[in-house]
């Protein structure tokens, strides 16, 4: 499996992440949490965060913010902007020299100094800025150029300034919100993303805040995200992988390859990996058992057997379907795709609040690399996205690493009666890369002491398809009788 990630790596101009440890890093005091205070729930749901991961006390932020799904833009400055920035200034997470306001009427600083990087915002915060600003706000792009020349010396950023579907202010507040810390940050149109595709430690030259959110239909779901999150990070991604392409060509292209790609890494991996190529998404009869990685596109509203009854991702699912305005009803549990899958028990997701345009949506095989190669949930999306300040939302637990257990710790782990249904998952991956390296008949011998202790129809059926390509059609049947 090593020699063939590797090649994989190297096929995609990888270079490899350092290690990434809870022991030599303590995240949960980078972590800021900020809710609601007008909203017990929202409030609610940040000290259990914060029990969960052992975020300290300073670092929690409540700010009295109208309970609705958008806000003004003089309402966003208002009632969260300068509030947040007071208050980080305040407990001594931020530090420089107050320099006024923009035009806007936020508050800036200067020679800016931080001590945490990741800022989480719960349920009950808005998620969106509505556009409204007149044309002469774009004013503020000059003095944002001339402070960080070396950024927009970029030939395409120009084209961001002037081409007229950029010429937006309206943005999600996720977005917004991760140049808190930078002065005179232009409001319409986007800011290239300099962490995209990079491996950390990157230097960025501006102060970026890396954002996720704790949101979803309902406060029961996204609780759920906490607390799956954990399992996951103990017992690892038990499941397949689904990758639901299509047959668009031309401007669509670039989506296609990132899904190839991303089914690529799945299977390397020794996830079973099931790569749709037809036009259409995945049927409402297609088999989706355990579907711990998803990633796909592209129609406008939940489909196929998510949209069932009673339908759940496993723990620690990671899902995401790329679809220019997936987040633009979150609060739904039926509409669109990211309020849908967190209600359906997604652990990890990312999404648009309205049109970013296909180039800075969250690329999906930069997304899964980079949480491969032992990034949390945070680092990865930032590694993912190449738009700053735009239409972009990530949900879920910034701190969540999928991949903190390896496949060998799983396989140690395996024999717990309750735990079988998922366990299988983790035999079919061991066997599915046993076959792989050394051969069809070493896997099939450990598949079948596997399903001796941790059957499942899924383990096999694997073992009765390999029996049935090599012509033992009644030892296949035999084993589908497990």
């Amino acid at each position: 499996m090593g020699r063939r990630l590797l090649i994989l790596w190297l096929i995609l101009g990888w270079i490899s992440f350092p290690a990434v440890s809870k022991a030599s890093h303590p995240l949960a005091q980078q972590v800021v949490v900020l809710a609601n205070s007008e909203v017990p729930q929202s409030v609610e749901l940040a000290r259990h965060y914060q029990n969960a991961r052992g975020v300290p006390e300073t670092n929690i932020i409540t700010l009295a913010v109208n309970d609705a799904f958008q806000l003004t833009w003089p309402e966003f400055v208002d009632q969260v902007w300068n509030p947040l920035l007071s208050q980080l200034i305040e407990r001594k997470l931020v530090s420089g020299t107050e320099d006024g306001k923009d035009a806007l009427g936020r508050l800036r600083l200067k020679d800016v100094e931080f001590n945490f990087t990741y800022l989480l915002v719960c349920k009950g915060i808005p998620v969106v800025v509505a556009g409204e600003l007149s044309e002469s706000h774009v004013e503020l792009w000059p003095a944002f150029a001339e402070r960080f020349a070396s950024v927009v010396a970029d030939p395409s950023y120009e084209l961001f300034r002037t081409d007229p579907r950029f010429q937006r202010d309206d943005a999600a507040v996720d977005g917004m919100l991760s140049l808190l810390l930078v002065a005179d940050v232009p409001v319409h149109g986007l800011i290239l993303n300099p962490m995209h595709r990079r491996p950390p430690p990157v230097q960025t030259p501006f102060p970026i805040l890396r954002i996720t959110r704790l949101d979803g239909p309902d406060f029961g779901s996204v609780r759920a995200m906490i607390d799956n999150a954990l399992l996951a990070e103990r017992k690892g991604l038990r499941g397949r992988a689904y990758i639901d392409m299509d047959t668009r060509g031309e401007g669509f292209a670039a989506g296609n390859q990132w899904l190839d790609v991303t089914g690529r890494i799945a299977n390397e991996l020794g996830f079973d990996t099931v790569i749709d190529r037809r036009s259409q998404t995945f049927a409402a009869r297609d088999r989706l058992d355990a579907p711990v990685l998803y990633f796909g596109w592209y129609t406008e509203n939940v489909s196929g057997p998510f949209a069932l009854p009673g339908f759940r991702f496993p723990p620690g699912a990671i899902a995401m379907h790329i679809h220019s305005f997936s987040a633009q009803e979150l609060h739904n549990p039926r509409r669109k795709w990211s309020g849908p899958l967190i209600n359906a028990g997604v652990t990890a997701t990312v999404g648009n609040t309205a049109e970013p345009f296909l180039p800075f949506t969250h690329h999906p095989d930069a997304l899964l690399l980079a949480l491969v190669n032992g990034l949390n949930f945070a680092d990865a999306v930032y590694f993912s996205l190449a738009s700053l300040a735009w239409q972009n939302i990530a949900l879920g637990d910034p701190l969540y690493t999928p991949f903190a257990v390896g496949l060998e710790q799983q396989i140690g782990a395996m024999g717990d009666p309750m735990e079988v249904m998922l366990d299988q998952y983790v035999a079919l991956r061991h066997i599915r890369l046993l076959e792989r390296e050394l051969g069809r008949p070493v896997a099939l011998a450990q598949g079948r002491r596997y399903l001796a202790r941790s059957p499942g129809p899924a383990l096999a059926l694997q073992i009765a398809r390999w029996l049935a390509e090599d012509g033992k059609t009644a030892e296949a049947v035999s084993e589908l009788m497990f």
